[in-house]
């Protein structure tokens, strides 16, 4: 891979496993402080993954990137985004459970459509 998307991934990384810390606290502890902060977080993500997706386009298009690492590239990222996806899910799983915040349920978020 070329360096830049080396370091393209580990800015997701970072930022996926800073997500996946709050979920296992909260599994841990049995609450959801922390949920919203993650959509945020996610929704972050998603932004600079759209971001990333358009820069790779560019490298693409003037052949600096070959077929196949594009679509690694791609598959790391949409990996990640899926893997938060899911973790957000969980949490609220989580809440329906063990009736930890009854609020949230009407705060809950789409992730699907994100």
């Amino acid at each position: 891979m070329l360096d830049v998307q080396i370091n393209e991934i580990r800015e997701i990384k970072t930022i996926m496993l800073d997500i996946l810390l709050k979920v296992e606290t909260a599994f841990k502890n049995k609450e959801i402080k922390d949920y919203k902060k993650i959509v945020e977080q996610y929704d972050h993500m998603k932004i600079i993954a759209d971001q990333m997706n358009f820069e790779q386009i560019k490298r693409i298009q003037d052949d600096t990137s070959k077929t196949r690492l594009s679509i690694l590239f791609y598959a790391i990222i949409g990996t990640c985004l899926m893997l938060v996806k899911q973790n957000i899910k969980l949490m609220e799983i989580l809440n329906e459970s063990f009736k930890i915040d009854e609020n949230l349920p009407k705060s809950y978020v789409d992730v699907e459509s994100h």
